[in-house]
Protein backbone atom coordinates (compact mmCIF):
# COMPACT_ATOMS: atom_id res chain seq x y z
CA UNK A 1 0.00 0.00 0.00
CA UNK A 2 1.55 3.55 -0.82
CA UNK A 3 -0.31 6.55 0.62
CA UNK A 4 0.60 10.39 -0.52
CA UNK A 5 -0.15 12.37 -3.28
CA UNK A 6 -0.72 9.23 -5.28
CA UNK A 7 -2.00 6.66 -3.09
CA UNK A 8 -2.34 2.89 -4.58
CA UNK A 9 -1.17 -0.34 -4.17
CA UNK A 10 2.21 -1.58 -5.61
CA UNK A 11 4.09 -4.72 -6.55
CA UNK A 12 7.81 -4.29 -6.22
CA UNK A 13 10.01 -7.84 -7.55
CA UNK A 14 13.68 -7.88 -7.10
CA UNK A 15 15.40 -9.37 -10.28
CA UNK A 16 19.19 -9.20 -8.63
CA UNK A 17 20.19 -8.60 -5.37
CA UNK A 18 20.11 -5.12 -5.57
CA UNK A 19 18.14 -4.39 -8.54
CA UNK A 20 14.17 -4.02 -8.69
CA UNK A 21 11.04 -3.28 -10.57
CA UNK A 22 7.88 -1.44 -9.13
CA UNK A 23 4.78 -1.62 -10.51
CA UNK A 24 2.09 1.35 -9.35
CA UNK A 25 -1.46 1.51 -9.39
CA UNK A 26 -2.50 4.82 -8.12
CA UNK A 27 -5.25 7.63 -8.06
CA UNK A 28 -4.90 11.12 -7.84
CA UNK A 29 -6.92 14.37 -9.30
CA UNK A 30 -9.92 12.23 -9.57
CA UNK A 31 -8.01 9.75 -11.88
CA UNK A 32 -5.80 6.68 -11.99
CA UNK A 33 -1.94 6.21 -12.88
CA UNK A 34 0.10 3.52 -13.71
CA UNK A 35 4.04 2.97 -13.23
CA UNK A 36 6.47 1.72 -13.66
CA UNK A 37 9.97 1.44 -12.30
CA UNK A 38 13.78 0.05 -12.12
CA UNK A 39 15.10 0.15 -8.74
CA UNK A 40 18.74 0.07 -7.26
CA UNK A 41 18.53 -0.59 -3.50
CA UNK A 42 21.59 -0.21 -1.38
CA UNK A 43 21.95 -1.03 1.80
CA UNK A 44 23.39 0.41 5.42
CA UNK A 45 21.31 3.75 4.52
CA UNK A 46 22.54 5.95 7.56
CA UNK A 47 24.89 3.03 8.91
CA UNK A 48 21.69 1.21 9.83
CA UNK A 49 21.87 -2.38 8.19
CA UNK A 50 18.62 -2.95 7.35
CA UNK A 51 17.99 0.61 5.95
CA UNK A 52 18.10 1.15 2.26
CA UNK A 53 18.49 3.96 -0.18
CA UNK A 54 16.28 3.48 -3.34
CA UNK A 55 16.71 5.03 -6.62
CA UNK A 56 15.84 4.55 -10.00
CA UNK A 57 13.90 5.78 -13.41
CA UNK A 58 11.02 4.78 -14.70
CA UNK A 59 7.78 5.71 -16.87
CA UNK A 60 3.66 6.68 -15.93
CA UNK A 61 0.52 6.89 -17.58
CA UNK A 62 -2.07 8.43 -15.88
CA UNK A 63 -6.01 9.02 -17.31
CA UNK A 64 -7.74 12.04 -15.47
CA UNK A 65 -11.42 13.80 -16.07
CA UNK A 66 -10.16 17.21 -15.81
CA UNK A 67 -12.47 18.15 -13.27
CA UNK A 68 -13.05 19.65 -9.98
CA UNK A 69 -10.06 21.85 -9.70
CA UNK A 70 -10.10 24.06 -6.71
CA UNK A 71 -11.26 27.75 -6.65
CA UNK A 72 -11.61 29.16 -3.12
CA UNK A 73 -14.17 29.09 -0.44
CA UNK A 74 -17.64 29.85 -0.71
CA UNK A 75 -20.74 31.13 1.91
CA UNK A 76 -22.69 33.35 3.60
CA UNK A 77 -20.91 37.09 3.45
CA UNK A 78 -17.31 37.57 3.07
CA UNK A 79 -16.41 33.68 3.12
CA UNK A 80 -12.57 33.20 2.81
CA UNK A 81 -11.85 31.68 6.18
CA UNK A 82 -11.40 28.19 5.90
CA UNK A 83 -11.75 27.69 9.70
CA UNK A 84 -15.08 28.75 9.40
CA UNK A 85 -17.33 26.07 9.22
CA UNK A 86 -20.33 27.81 7.21
CA UNK A 87 -17.06 28.45 4.33
CA UNK A 88 -17.21 25.14 2.27
CA UNK A 89 -14.80 25.03 -0.47
CA UNK A 90 -15.88 24.71 -4.14
CA UNK A 91 -14.19 23.13 -6.91
CA UNK A 92 -15.21 24.75 -10.56
CA UNK A 93 -14.84 22.07 -14.17
CA UNK A 94 -11.36 23.20 -16.09
CA UNK A 95 -12.31 21.31 -19.27
CA UNK A 96 -14.61 18.46 -20.23
CA UNK A 97 -13.79 14.65 -21.42
CA UNK A 98 -11.08 12.97 -20.03
CA UNK A 99 -7.61 12.86 -21.32
CA UNK A 100 -4.10 10.49 -21.09
CA UNK A 101 -0.97 11.70 -20.12
CA UNK A 102 2.79 9.65 -20.45
CA UNK A 103 5.86 10.58 -18.71
CA UNK A 104 8.96 10.14 -17.44
CA UNK A 105 9.73 9.53 -13.90
CA UNK A 106 12.49 9.49 -11.24
CA UNK A 107 12.00 7.98 -7.36
CA UNK A 108 14.44 8.77 -4.47
CA UNK A 109 13.78 7.47 -1.01
CA UNK A 110 14.62 5.15 2.21
CA UNK A 111 12.86 1.55 2.61
CA UNK A 112 13.39 -0.30 5.78
CA UNK A 113 13.12 -4.36 6.40
CA UNK A 114 12.04 -5.44 9.53
CA UNK A 115 14.56 -8.44 10.57
CA UNK A 116 11.62 -10.63 12.12
CA UNK A 117 8.39 -9.82 10.44
CA UNK A 118 8.05 -9.91 6.60
CA UNK A 119 7.06 -6.06 6.04
CA UNK A 120 9.32 -3.43 4.96
CA UNK A 121 8.52 0.42 4.93
CA UNK A 122 9.36 3.00 2.45
CA UNK A 123 9.69 6.70 2.49
CA UNK A 124 10.33 8.02 -1.20
CA UNK A 125 9.79 10.87 -3.82
CA UNK A 126 8.93 10.55 -7.35
CA UNK A 127 9.43 13.81 -9.55
CA UNK A 128 8.07 13.26 -13.11
CA UNK A 129 7.14 14.60 -16.21
CA UNK A 130 4.25 14.29 -18.18
CA UNK A 131 4.87 15.19 -22.24
CA UNK A 132 1.66 16.02 -23.36
CA UNK A 133 -0.26 17.70 -20.04
CA UNK A 134 -0.59 21.60 -19.67
CA UNK A 135 1.07 21.31 -15.95
CA UNK A 136 4.51 19.51 -17.69
CA UNK A 137 6.27 18.41 -14.31
CA UNK A 138 5.18 17.29 -10.45
CA UNK A 139 6.60 15.70 -7.49
CA UNK A 140 4.56 13.07 -5.73
CA UNK A 141 5.94 11.63 -1.90
CA UNK A 142 4.64 8.19 -0.47
CA UNK A 143 5.16 6.00 2.76
CA UNK A 144 4.62 2.93 1.68
CA UNK A 145 4.05 -0.50 3.59
CA UNK A 146 4.77 -3.55 2.06
CA UNK A 147 4.29 -7.37 2.89
CA UNK A 148 7.17 -9.75 1.59
CA UNK A 149 6.04 -12.77 -0.13
CA UNK A 150 8.72 -15.46 -0.55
Amino acid sequence: MRGGFTSGVSLKHFISSRGALEFVVGSRWHGVSISGMYQMHQSGALGVPELSWVYGLGARVGHYDRYYYYYGYRGPGNCQDPNNPRCYPYYNRYRTGGFTAVGLLGIGGLEYKFKDIPFTLGIDLIPYFYFNHWGGSFIDGSISVRYILK
